[in-house]
Parts: structure tokens; sequence; C-alpha cells
């Protein structure tokens, strides 16, 4: 029988016997052995002594570490702080008419009611595992008075002696009074979780209402909400505070300070932890700078790298700001604005060392336009200093990008006219929005002006910030593959260019998507798109007992997708420099790898299922099923996907191993789970599926041993002295180092041939890549040696008789 249809075979059977199983295993129904009800504990009348210093020292315990720990004082303390301080942030919000506040005042709250929920909800997860916990003690406890009652009555009936039914009396007084401790103590504690999710409702419902506040501030870009130019200035619509403007400044600095002290106040531990992790970072980076002063490069990734680490500082800044900005998502915008101005001055020294000079001018003046607009951003909503700040940045920008691009700044300053382009499109983009702003400004719509700015200037700082970052990030991977440390390491030595390649992928589609979040969130429109996306993702198709959506058809490929890369990433490590290192068996450390990847991938695969919300249960009836299926419609592909695990287990080839099959011969470059590839010696990549690779006739040169045997044929002219050449062939194989000693070359007298003597000089090598080179290397010597002691190779001989009549060529 075929050897594909006996897998075949085996696999259907195999598939349906494990469906039966499963199958039969769901089933429900009674159960043949039921177990006994175990008999309530009652504790013998010699036991009592000892049972009771045992349930004494329980009581103890009981009493000091759970109904009366030491531990709760403090918490009491710390506890009673955060109910105080709901109770005053409660008072001040409820003192203010949150409708008529400016937006700097509603996000101060925004953020006191965040940092409170914080709290909150740490001492509700504290109090309800302290609950859980009380409630398991005693229900332990119940169960030991249980046992006490039934141990009594045992007691009086074996008339057990006076003194043992004191102790028993007096043991469950005790228990009673623990009962009741107990009792009380989850009372408290229960009581204490209603009062906190009662404030986590409240602060819940605060802060969705000073969220729709904002939500419908921002709403109001397309209303005019000031009067034009033009107008009176005396009576507007988007200022309801007739307070002064030196006061109404003062106000909304003194709510930026609160702000602030409030933030710096909670996020204490936060900042020293990164500030130590920045001062470890930065003595990294310098160690660098130094290394770097001996690297010379050449590829014009290294040459960017050393120029960017030429400011050790700057870089330390901006990268491990990229990785730290995200933990403080919930800082108020006084600190994000005093971040973006702080972070300009490394930011534009790192620029001005890498970009063309000719862009210089143009990136200090996007600098002015930045800093203005964080001062602006920090004026307060709807304040007049805001209004004149917007105004004088959409002047500035108008006239300086429409400059820039009459003067077409940047046309030399990019070797590519594919990035000139880009950029010249760019800066019209933001002309046109600049202009729009002014307009609307102008008009009255001041809000949208606001809108159109904002947007516009932090994100495009924000998106340079992000390039630069990933920019300097680069450099610091390249140049940390370079050092000594890291050269240790095998897979660094073979494959550092394989490394930077994927890294720096994996960099740019993290810069991509971030960025694109960036210009969501800095025109508004951020929540909006991601609650667009949740809804679309999780609309669902139901068909049948079957719901599809597409938020679960991603997940699924998503899935699959992280798995494949992760057991890609395992292999190349373990390939690359783990196995190498250990003294494994040949043939061991590719199976190893092989057969981790293959189990990563299959438990991706069975996440992937479950993260879809697939019902596992329901595939135990449709494997007999899909086992037909395979037997028939899929036999060549199961057959070398079995014969790929042959391959792996039995490891008759290896990868490198000099093998041939049917008219192919070549070089193993990798053995997968449905194929293998073979590099002939011509260079060509073969794939051969793994059914072939069983089922036909394989030749391994070098499954045993590396050994491979040289033959070169000579023929010398007759004539020659016999005994000479073969002692001259014989010594030129001895003399080349590749050529073993054991077994030992010899030399064969084969043929009289037509024209020559024909000798057959047969030697071996260890070294099966190189033996054609060590063939020529002999086919040299020889020459070399026949020329010396004068033995010639000689030409084919033939006489050749040619028929002519001369004298009639003459005559014509």
């Amino acid at each position: 029988m075929h050897l594909s249809t006996i897998k075949t075979s085996f696999l259907l059977l195999l598939t349906i016997s494990i469906s039966h199983l499963i199958y039969s295993q769901e089933q429900t129904g009674t159960p043949i052995l039921q177990e006994k009800p175990e008999e309530p504990v009652t504790y013998k009348v010699s036991e009592i002594p000892t049972k009771l210093e045992e349930t004494t020292t329980y009581l103890t315990k009981l009493n000091v570490d759970i109904i009366y720990p030491e531990a709760l004082t403090e918490s009491d303390e710390e506890l009673e702080l955060v109910k105080k301080a709901y109770t005053a942030l409660r008072h001040q919000t409820d003192s203010l008419n949150l409708e008529d506040e400016f937006s700097t005042t509603l996000k101060e709250f925004q953020q006191k009611w965040n940092n409170h929920k914080k709290k909150v909800t740490e001492w509700t997860s504290i109090v309800t595992e302290r609950t859980e916990s009380l409630e398991e003690e005693k229900k332990g406890l119940l169960e030991t008075k249980e046992i006490w009652e039934r141990t009594i009555k045992l007691a009086q009936e074996e008339e057990a002696p006076k003194e043992i039914r004191n102790s028993i009396r007096q043991i469950q007084v005790n228990i009673n009074k623990a009962e009741k401790d107990l009792t009380k103590e989850i009372n408290v504690s229960l009581s204490l979780q209603t009062k906190l999710s009662e404030q986590n409702i409240d602060i819940e419902l605060t802060l969705t209402e000073i969220e729709e506040l904002l939500k419908e501030k921002e709403r109001k870009i397309f209303i005019r909400n000031a009067l034009p130019f033009w107008g009176s200035s005396s009576d507007t619509s988007a200022t309801a505070d007739t307070t002064t403007l030196t006061l109404q400044f003062g106000q909304i600095w003194d709510s930026y300070i609160r702000t602030s002290e409030d933030f710096i106040k909670t996020n204490k531990e936060h900042f020293i932890e990164d500030i130590l992790l920045f001062l470890l970072f930065s003595i990294f980076v310098f160690s660098l700078r130094h290394f770097s002063k001996s690297i010379k490069g050449e590829d014009d990734k290294v040459l960017l790298a050393l120029r960017i680490l030429e400011r050790p500082f700057s870089t330390s800044v901006i990268v491990f700001l990229l990785f730290s900005i995200i933990s403080y998502s919930e800082a108020p915008e006084i600190f994000f604005s005093a971040l973006r101005i702080i972070v300009m001055f490394p930011l534009l020294r790192i620029l001005v060392h890498i970009i063309n000079p000719v862009l210089r001018t143009p990136m200090f003046f996007f600098a002015t336009l930045v800093i203005l607009q964080q001062f602006k951003q920090t004026a307060g909503s709807g304040t007049p200093i805001e209004r004149t700040l917007l105004t004088i940045i959409t002047v500035l920008a108008v006239a300086g990008l429409g400059w820039f691009l009459y003067k077409k700044v940047f046309r030399n300053a990019f070797e590519l006219k594919l990035h000139q382009r880009r950029v010249e499109s760019i800066s019209k983009f933001m002309l046109g929005l600049f202009v729009i702003s002014f307009i609307a400004n102008a008009l009255g719509y001041v809000m949208l002006g606001l809108v159109l700015v904002n947007g516009t200037l932090n994100s495009i700082y924000g998106i340079t910030l992000l390039i630069t970052a990933t920019l300097a990030l680069n450099a610091i991977i390249i140049i940390t593959l370079q050092t000594k440390l890291a050269q240790k390491f095998r897979i660094v030595q073979h494959q550092s260019s394989k490394i930077k390649n994927t890294t720096a992928k994996i960099i740019k589609l993290i810069a991509i998507v971030w960025s694109f979040y960036i210009i969501l969130n800095n025109f508004g429109i951020a929540e909006i798109f991601i609650e667009w996306l949740t809804e679309t993702l999780s609309k669902e198709w139901v068909f049948g007992s079957l719901s599809i959506s597409i938020g679960s058809i991603l997940l699924f490929f998503i899935s699959i997708w992280i798995a494949v890369l992760v057991a890609r990433l395992v292999r190349f490590l373990l390939e690359g420099d783990i196995l190498p290192r250990l003294n494994l068996a040949r043939g061991v450390p590719g199976a190893i790898s092989a057969i981790t990847s293959y189990l990563i991938i299959g438990f991706g695969i069975l996440v992937a299922l479950i993260a879809a919300g697939i019902d596992l249960s329901s595939f135990a009836l449709l494997a007999g099923a899909l086992g037909v299926g395979i037997g028939f419609g899929m036999q060549d592909l199961v057959n070398n996907f079995i014969s790929g695990l042959i391959l792996i287990f039995e490891r008759p080839i290896q990868v490198g191993d000099a093998v041939s099959v049917a008219d192919i011969s070549g070089k193993i470059k990798s053995i997968g789970i449905r194929s293998s590839i073979i590099r002939n010696w011509s260079g060509a990549d073969i794939v051969v599926p793994n059914g072939q690779l069983i089922s036909n006739k394989l030749t391994n040169w070098t499954m045993s041993d590396r050994l491979r045997r040289i033959e070169i044929k000579v023929g010398v002219k007759y004539g020659s002295d016999v005994e000479k050449v073969m002692e001259v062939l014989l010594q030129c194989a001895k003399d080349h180092k590749q050529i073993l000693v054991n077994p030992a070359p010899f030399v064969l007298f084969t043929e009289f041939a037509d024209s020559y003597l024909e000798f057959d000089l047969r030697s071996w090598t260890s070294n099966y890549g190189d033996w054609i080179d060590i063939r020529s290397e002999i086919h040299v010597a020889i020459d070399k040696a026949f020329k010396k002691e004068g033995i010639e190779i000689p030409f084919p001989q033939r006489d050749i008789h040619i028929i002519s009549d001369f004298s009639e060529d003459q005559e014509s």
C-alpha cells in the first residue's frame, strides 16, 4: 500500500476516534460511581484535650490577626483622610456653577476627581478583600462550632470527665464570642464597602457631567461665540465673567497652580522613580557616546546614529520621554504645555545637528509658533488674551509659510524629490488651515480657529518629536549592537543586520500608529473615532446559532499573526544563540526549535479561537466529518504534514546536509512543516514537499559524517613511467592539508585508453562543503608536479586523410 494512503487512513481513524471520545465525554448522564457523603466530624474523647489546645490557638490567632489586626489602625487613619478629601472635594465642586466655568477649571476638577477615583477604587478593592476574608473565616468558625456541638454530645453520652466537659463549654463560649466579633467586623466592612461604592457612583456621575460639559464646549466650534474684529469689544457673548482681565488671568493661574500641586503630590513617588530611571538611562547613553568615538561609520545609518549620539543628553531626554509620557496621560494641560516648551530645546539641538542647514530657519520659526501656542493654551479658554494670541499665531504662520513656499526653501533641502513634494504639500495644507483659522477668528468663530491652530501645531510638533525619538532610539540600538558585550552573543555576530532592520520596522510601525493617534487627539476627535471603531468592530451578524463580528474576525487573525511572530522570534533566538551553546547531538537543536515553534503557533491558534468567541466543544462533532474531508480532499497536504513531523523526530536529514533526491542535488536550507527547501549547487532554492523526501529514494551524503571521497582521473602519454606517475599523484594528495590520512589516499591504473594511460587518484576529506575547492587545488598541484617531473599529458590525436583531384581544381 502506498505510504500516503497509510498515513491518510491512520489520520482518519485517529480523528474519528478522538472525536468519538470527546463527544462521549461531553454527554451528561448518571455517573457510574457516586461518592458517599462525608460523615460529620466529631472528636473522640481521647482527642479532645489535643483539639481543645488547637482550637484555643486558632481562636487566639483569629482574634489577633483577623478581627483586630494592628495594621488596621493606620489603614483606618488613611481611609478617614480619603473620606475627608471626598467631602471637601464634593463641597468645592458644589460651590461652583460648572456650566459657567472655563475649560481650564473643568479640566482641573476632572483631574481632581480622577485622582480621588483612583484612591476610592484602591480602598474598595482592599475593603472587598477584607470582607471576603472575614466571611471565609466565619465559615470556618461555624464549622468548628458545629464540630464542638457534636463533640459535647458525644462526651456527655460517654460520660467523659467533668473537667473535659467544662473545657468544651468554655471553648464554645469563646467560639460564640469570636462569631459575634466576626459578624460585627463583617457588618462594619460591608457598611464601609457600601459607602465607598456610593462614592464611586457619585464620582462617576460627576466625571460624566464634567466630560459632557467639555464635549459641549468642543461641539460649539461651528457656532459664533464672539463678535467679529470690527464689532464692539465691550459686549461679548463669549465671556460671561465681568471681572477685570488681570483678576481673570490670576484666577486661571491659581487654578493651574492648585492643579499642578495636586498632580505633583499624587505622583510624587512616580516622579522620583522616573528621575532615577532617567539618570540610569543617561549614564547608558553617555557610555554609548564614549564608545561610538572608536567607530568608523561607512553606512549612512551608522553615520546618522553617530551624529545623533554626539548629543547624548538631548538623546536621553527625547527617548526617555517617548516611553515615560504614556504614564502621565491624566496630567493637567499646564503640565503638557510646560513639557512641550522644555523638550523643545533638546529637540532643536538634535535636529540642528542632523538636518540640512537650509531647514534651520523654518525649524526655528516653527519652534516660535509652538512656544506661543503653549502660552495661548495656558491663557484660559474664552479670555481676550487667548484670542489675541490666536490672532498673532495665525498671522505669523500664514506670513511665514507663505514666504517659505514663495522662496521655494524646501526644494534644496532634500535629495529625493518625493520628500520635497511631501513637505511642500504638508506646508500648503497647513497654510490653508491657518488661513481658515484666521478668517474664522475674525468672523467670531473663535472656537473653530482654536481647534484648527491647536490641532495643527500640536500635531506637527508631536509627530516631529516622535520621528526624532525613533531616530534616536534606532541610533542607540545600532551602536549598542556594536558594543563588546553585545558581540558576545552569536545572534548579534551573525544576524546584526537582520536585528537592526526588524527593530527599525517595528519602531516605524508603532510610530505610524502613534502619529495617527496624535493627530486625532490634538483635533479632539480621538474619543469619537475610538467609540465609532469599537461600535463597528463589536457589531454582530447572526446566522442561526452562529454570530460573527468584524472584531472577532480581526482578533482571530491578529492573534494568529502575533503567534507566528512570537514563534519566529523564539526560533530565531534558539537557533541563533541558545541551542548552539549547548552540547546537543546533531539534529537535536533543529528539532527542538521546530517543535517549540509549532507548539507556540498551535497555542496561538487555540487562543485565537477562544478570543474570537468560537465554542471549541462544537468542533468535537465536526472532527469526524473533518477527518473524512482530510482523507479525501487534502491527502497531499496531510501527507506532507505528517512527513514533516517524521523528518523532525526521526531526523534522516538536517539543515546543512548534502542530499540527492530524484533529479535534485544540493544542501538542505530549511525543513518546514509542509515542505523543505534545498539549495542546489547552482544557488537556486528548490521547494520540495516533505512527502517526496520520505517516500522517494534519498541520498544523504553527510548523514553519519562529513566525509567525501574525491576522485581525480588523469591521463598521461604512452611511454611514461607508470610507477613514477602513481608516486607523484599519491604525493600530491598526501601534501594537501584537507586530505585525510585515514582512510589513506591511493592511486589506481585503470585503463589503456586510445591516446593515454588513465590513472584514478582517490582520497577522502572531512570538509564536505569545500570538496570542489580541494579537488581544484589538487588538480593544480598535479599539473605543477607533472611539469617538474617531465610527465606529459597528451593531446587527443587524429589522422586526417584528404582525397582531392588537384588537376580539376586548378582548371576550375
